[in-house]
This record gives C-alpha cells, structure tokens and sequence, in this order.
C-alpha cells in the first residue's frame, strides 16, 4: 500500500461491500476512516498488502468493532508483508452485547481466592457462581470465567481451569511464549473464558460474527505481535469471501 490516496480509493472501491455486511445502525465509515488512519500513522502497516488491509476493514465493519487503539477492541498485526487482525477480550464482549447479551464479566481467579473460598460455583441444576473481592488476590491464575445476563433474563456462564488455559496457550504462535500471551496472560485468560462461551452455542452469533470468530482464532494461533503496533485477519480471498 503506497499512499494515502491509493488506500482511500481501495475504501471507496470496498464500500458497497462494507454497507452489505455492517450491523444495522453501526457506522461503518468512521471505523473504517480510523481503521485507515491507524494504517497511515503505522510505517510496518502501510507496507501490508492491499488485500490484507481489504480484509482488515471487512472484518472490522462485520463485527461492528470500533479500531480506535485506546478502545483496545481490535488489534492490526503487520506480519511477512500482511495485516492481520486479532480481536481483544473486550472486542469479544463487545460482540457478546451485539448478540442479545445485556450485561458481560469475565475476570481471572487466583489460587489464594480459590483457597480461601472466595471463588465458589456451580454448573447443575442450575448454574451460580460466586466471586468475593478482595482487595489482596495473590498467587498464579488458577482459573477464568465469564457470565452473562442475556436480555431475556437467561444467566449464562463458563467457568475453565488453568488446564484449559494452558491447552489454549499452547495452540498461539510459538506456544504463547511471546506476544500478548506472555505480555498480557491475564487478559488473554479472560478472552478464553469468553470465547468458550460464545462458541457454546448459548449466545446467539449471526454466522458473520462467527466466522469473524474463526478467524480471530487463525490469526491467534498464526500471528507473532509486533510490541505498539496495533490489530486484523487471515490473507486470503477465502477469508475475503466468507464475509461478504
């Protein structure tokens, strides 16, 4: 991508595409001119492809996402000459509100709150859990969850352990050894126990918003973070497609 013209031209070319797949109501426009104003104040962004950077908007406008970097919703990753796009745990909650949900947690449970009973929950009959605060929280993570009250009064929730954690560690570029798994372990441990939620079936996801989700998951596992440098999705005319 050479200039700013030329990118502008690429939106103008990509805007009736952009109208078909936008959530009713979103303004698909501003997050796309923020979206390309992230890209021109990024050197190793502006270098990506054009069809990285068609992607990037087509996933950003198809999960109604605002790009704005102190919103930390979305993430664009220059990676090999392609933009990629990664979505943050709060970009997932963002979406979780988008698809019936009236309210959304997710928080980490340290080994001194699980020992001291401040963590507490149940999954049969009927699902509960129980979170005291303390100001004090010592010890390693020992586990994530995330609840949800949809609008219809149902109460969702998804509990997982350090196990599956780590399972999903594992599976990130280099074993999440590096990147936002090293640099934000919490938070990335909070984004799981939502995306285990999402994929469960009990929130009901438009199939644009789940293929949104799929990719977010490539990208995850394929993507190497570049420090400062902002978030998007797979490089593809596959990915392209799937969200049109």
């Amino acid at each position: 991508m050479s200039n700013k013209n030329e990118l502008q031209l690429m939106v103008q070319t990509l805007a009736p595409r952009l109208q078909l797949v936008a959530p009713r109501g979103a303004d698909w426009e501003r997050n796309v001119n923020i979206l390309l104003g992230v890209v021109q104040k990024s050197p190793k962004l502006s270098k990506c492809s054009r069809s990285s950077f068609a992607i990037a908007c087509m996933a950003v406008t198809t999960a109604g996402l605002d790009p704005s970097p102190e919103k930390q919703l979305v993430y664009l990753i220059p990676r090999g000459g392609e933009m990629e796009v990664m979505i943050g745990y709060k970009g997932l909650m963002d979406i979780a509100l988008k698809c019936g949900a009236k309210d959304i947690r997710a928080e980490v449970v340290k080994q001194s709150e699980e020992e001291n009973g401040d963590f507490q929950f149940t999954r049969e009959p009927q699902p509960s859990l129980t979170h005291n605060g303390r100001i004090n929280r010592s010890g390693p993570v020992v586990g994530a969850y995330c609840v949800v009250t949809m609008e219809d009064g149902r109460y969702l929730q998804a509990v997982i352990s350090r196990e599956d954690i780590e399972r999903a560690r594992a599976c990130a570029y280099g074993g999440g050894k590096s990147g936002p798994w090293k640099d934000h372990f919490e938070q990335m441990a909070k984004k799981t126990a939502i995306r285990a939620l999402l994929r469960s079936g009990r929130v009901p996801l438009t199939s644009k918003l789940a293929e949104v989700l799929s990719l977010d998951e490539e990208q995850e596992q394929a993507a190497e973070v570049v420090p400062d440098e902002p978030l998007v999705i797979d490089q593809t005319q596959r990915a392209l497609d799937a969200l049109i």
